[in-house]
């Protein structure tokens, strides 16, 4: 598999290649321990002379310390690696969460999308393991080899065999791996949204008597995804399992043949056998280690598959993410439509003749539930793409390019979206609003008394504890967010929804107010509206699509 070509940018290439020299410098010069003990006992101990053994301790000594810090080098560019490589992977999914086609990315349910977050997080436990951990074993494993085959060959042909043993264990489970890995991710998805459901609708859940069927839904879903995760984790225990019963088998057979050769030849003395010894476990254990990570490689490989089909699917608009805007664009003149089709994935739900709709005018769409309403106000500006027709946005005449300014021509605000953040930078969405200019809004739209009661008033921070307002009050602060944003083209999605007759009609007559801009809101109740607004009516396909009625003054 290719390497990311975010690891071959100059601080993770350089951290890749300390963290590998730091590694392989600490195994190989651990495994080296054998040659002190057969210092030890060949030379120091059958001498007798305490000059040999001061030079052993004194060795000993340099030898640990070096190793000590080899292991402290080797921690701290580990760490910092994965940092580096988190942060990497989880700021390319957020772009994409924040820039990317809406239409396909509504294809996601959401417990996909959030269990992609910890996808992200565990992509650099497949690029360690495959670039430092297995590569060191590798060459620790050649390097003690070639010892041993020079001490003796005959060692190095059960221990090649004990390997090859070891690899036919890994083959007759890696594919089994990759089946139960895919498996539970599917399953978790589904777990995740509906544990969303339930933090989300725990009132719901509780005033309507919910509680056992989406437990019980939710605990069947849970049950599923743990019992895979179960089978992965047994599937794994018995991958340890072989190859430790093999590798203890070779090392007998191995320690059998080195005393065979002392008793029988005097091949060599005690102290090379120990090392002998030493060398051969050490390269068992690392293959053993070897293909238990191939294991876990293979189940890091899907989560790092899912990851790239996910970010290649989603491509990031760059225009969404530009903040050089264009003075000479300040107020839209009119958006045109022509040959307009609009739906989702591809299928038509309503089709909207050519019309033209002009600054300084208030559009009222009605019509039934799913006929397309807020479809309509969606593809208006660009969140999600017509099915067939085009949208044009005008400045004096003149025809601009939407998919550049749309963040800078329009606002779209939909039921019920309040962020976990203050009130004001809810209102505010991080513009530059003054708080007097907020003050007085909220006063004319009685809700000012509801926030200076709360100790942090503005400041207060909203979340799913701390949220101290009703439907209506919500829906005042979504009308503030559009109202205050001073930008060309606003789209208020049921805005007259949970507000108090009184409230709406204060609303509506701001909405009446507003001036350079095109307003388009979304409303079912016909009792409250703007004046001098348009209506436009939605019908289904076979009907006559949208009917645009003359003004309409109250």
């Amino acid at each position: 598999m290719k390497i990311d070509v975010g690891l071959k940018g100059n601080f993770a290439s350089g951290y890749i290649k300390s963290l590998l020299l730091y590694s392989l410098l600490l195994s190989i010069i651990s495994s080296f321990s054998a040659f002190f003990m057969q210092y030890l006992i060949d030379a120091v101990i059958p001498s007798g002379d305490l000059r040999f053994l001061f030079i052993f301790m004194v060795s000993y000594l340099l030898y640990e310390s070096f190793n000590i810090i080899l292991n402290y080098l080797t921690a701290r560019f580990r760490a910092s690696l994965e940092k580096y490589l988190d942060y990497y992977y989880l700021d390319k999914y957020l772009l994409t969460l924040i820039a990317t086609n809406l239409s396909i990315l509504n294809n996601y349910n959401k417990g996909g999308l959030i269990q992609r977050i910890y996808d992200a997080q565990n992509i650099k436990n497949y690029h360690l393991t495959l670039l430092i951990d297995i590569v060191v074993k590798v060459i620790t494993i050649l390097i003690l080899s070639l010892i041993v085959l020079f001490i003796s060959p005959l060692v190095v042909i059960f221990l090649i065999l004990g390997m090859m043993m070891l690899v036919t264990v890994y083959f007759l489970s890696a594919k089994k791996m990759v089946l139960l890995e895919e498996q539970r991710f599917k399953i978790k998805s589904n777990f995740l949204s509906i544990m969303d459901d339930i933090i989300g609708g725990r009132e719901t859940i509780r005033g309507n008597n919910y509680r056992n069927k989406i437990l019980n839904r939710c605990i069947d879903k849970m049950s599923d995804f743990l019992n895979r995760e179960k089978n992965v984790a047994l599937l794994v225990a018995g991958v340890k399992s072989k190859t430790l019963t093999i590798n203890t088998i070779i090392g007998i057979v191995i320690r059998c043949v080195m005393v065979i050769s002392i008793i029988q030849y005097s091949s060599f003395s005690l102290g090379v056998m120990l090392t002998l010894i030493t060398f051969t476990e050490i390269s068992l254990k690392h293959t053993m280690q070897i293909l238990v990570s191939f294991m876990e490689l293979k189940r890091s490989s899907i989560t790092l598959e899912r990851y790239k089909e996910f970010m290649s699917n989603n491509v990031v608009d760059e225009n969404l993410l530009g903040n050089e805007l264009d003075d000479n664009i300040t107020v839209i003149d009119k958006i045109t439509v022509k040959n307009l089709q609009i739906g989702t994935n591809g299928n038509v739900i309503c089709k909207i003749p050519d019309i033209t709709f002009k600054t300084n005018h208030i559009y009222k769409i009605i019509g039934p539930n799913g006929i397309g309403k807020t479809t309509l106000c969606k593809t208006l500006i660009g969140l999600i793409p017509p099915v067939n027709g085009v949208v044009s946005f005008y400045i004096s005449d003149k025809n601009i390019n939407p998919d550049i300014h749309i963040n800078q021509c329009s606002a779209y605000f939909p039921q019920d979206i309040l962020f976990t953040t203050s009130i004001v930078e809810n209102i505010t969405l991080g513009r530059e609003i003054g708080r007097d200019k907020i003050e007085i809004m909220l006063k004319n739209l009685n809700l000012w008394q509801s926030i200076d009661c709360l100790p942090e008033k503005l400041d207060t921070m909203i979340s799913d504890k701390v949220n101290p307002f009703s439907e209506g009050q919500r829906q005042i602060l979504l009308f503030l967010r559009g109202y205050l944003s001073d930008k060309s083209v606003l789209i208020f999605d049921e805005i007259f929804r949970g507000i108090d007759n009184k409230i709406a009609k204060t609303v509506s007559k701001l909405i009446s107010e507003k001036r350079d801009c095109i307003i388009f809101y979304v409303a079912h109740d016909f009792t409250i509206d703007c004046e001098n607004h348009e209506v436009l009516e939605l019908k289904n396909e076979n009907s006559n699509d949208i009917i645009k009625l003359e003004a309409f003054n109250e």
